[in-house]
């Protein structure tokens, strides 16, 4: 999903951080490589660690349901942003022509992703819980998303319809950005919301309705393209972000357990994405006093950095949890719902995720240099 991890996927590190006067729209760009030195905005990497929490504790307990899905939501406005963002400079670099541009994407984007989720899918097919093997080719080819609707059960690896989600938007979204004038992008972003807000009412005409359905990319492609739309706004402080998460809460408390099918495919997905968007444009141009600290919290950060891997593998504790079940014979009770579970979890999974980032996905991620996306000045 969002690729969970630096922008691009790549390698975030503190030396590359970089305040507002140092923005896109404000500093000087190179002749050749502007997408390459993309900005790292270091409270990303923060938000990043707050909803990928907010998916653990979702699926691990019953505080409080819903927060995977508005972390799974954040992820999407912060990769609807970086992804849009690193077209657009790329588009603008001296020295490149759009096929260019596009092989290169689709490239790096293969590296940050497809990796770790083949893998992923490598263990289930061999371990084989609950027939995963069935359903390969739909994780081999990011279609998760349909396959839910088709099944209509949480299929092994069924947290992959985000990525399924991700992949499916950006095999199309950089050609949009590559070839439509800038002043008439606002117009094709706006066109997406609205299509999701139609389709939601299409395919679930009943807030309680077919819940699938939700997973398909057009029923969620607004947040991605409100990601979007802030990557095509100039780069400077705004005022708007904490107002506007502060309405959305309340928009949110207000409709919450709303059963009008209007209002829950409109204005109640909509507060979620104001508050998605609100959240990553505050990350960007960074929270001042007390929160700017504790974004800066080095254990958040670094937990950010590898929330892609933390996102893929967390699923994969109870599977590999039932598998060693079967294989050894020896009885174990897997920790109940609740902090015990939460705590089980997240510790299994940093215990893979720490050394499959340091060891597999980083080393790879350095093979981007290979496909840079403009010819280097000579």
């Amino acid at each position: 999903m969002a690729e969970l991890g630096a922008p691009d996927g790549g390698v975030a590190t503190a030396d590359r951080a970089v305040t507002l006067a140092d923005s896109p729209t404000t500093r000087p760009r190179a002749a050749a490589s502007t997408a390459e030195a993309a900005p790292y905005y270091p409270q990303l990497d923060a938000l990043r660690a707050v909803a990928v929490i907010g998916v653990l504790i979702d699926h691990t307990t019953d505080w409080c349901r819903g927060m995977g899905g508005a972390g799974v939501r954040v992820f999407f406005v912060l990769s609807g942003f970086l992804i849009t963002e690193i077209l657009l400079r790329a588009r603008d670099t001296a020295h490149t022509t759009p096929g260019r541009v596009l092989w290169a994407f689709y490239v790096r984007r293969a590296l940050r992703i497809v990796p770790l989720a083949y893998a992923a899918v490598a263990v289930v097919w061999l371990l084989d819980t609950r027939g995963a093997r069935d359903f390969v080719w739909w994780y081999l080819t990011f279609t998760t998303n349909v396959l839910l609707v088709r099944e209509q059960w949480w299929v092994p690896l069924g947290h992959f319809w985000s990525l399924a989600v991700e992949e499916q938007f950006y095999l199309l979204w950089p050609l949009v950005v590559l070839w439509t004038p800038r002043p008439r992008l606002g117009g094709v972003l706006a066109a997406l919301v609205a299509t999701a807000a139609v389709m939601r009412l299409w395919f679930v005409p009943e807030v309680e309705g077919p819940r699938w359905a939700s997973a398909l990319t057009p029923m969620v492609v607004d947040a991605l393209a409100v990601g979007a739309w802030l990557a095509t706004r100039p780069r400077q402080p705004r005022a708007w972000p904490l107002p506007l998460a502060l309405l959305a809460t309340v928009v949110l408390i207000a409709l919450r357990g709303t059963t009008d099918a209007l209002v829950f495919a409109t204005l109640y997905q909509w507060a979620w994405l104001a508050g998605s968007l609100a959240l990553v444009q505050a990350s960007v141009q960074g929270w001042p006093g007390a929160l700017g600290r504790a974004a800066a919290w080095r254990p958040l950060l670094a937990l950010g950095r590898i929330s892609y891997g933390v996102y893929v593998i967390h699923w994969l504790v109870p599977t590999l949890f039932s598998a060693a079940q079967r294989f050894t014979g020896v009885p174990m009770t897997y920790p109940e719902a609740g902090l015990p579970r939460l705590v089980f979890v997240t510790g299994l999974t940093l215990l893979v995720a720490i050394p499959s980032y340091r060891w597999f996905e980083r080393p790879l991620l350095t093979l981007r240099a290979r496909v840079p996306y403009a010819v280097p000045s000579r």
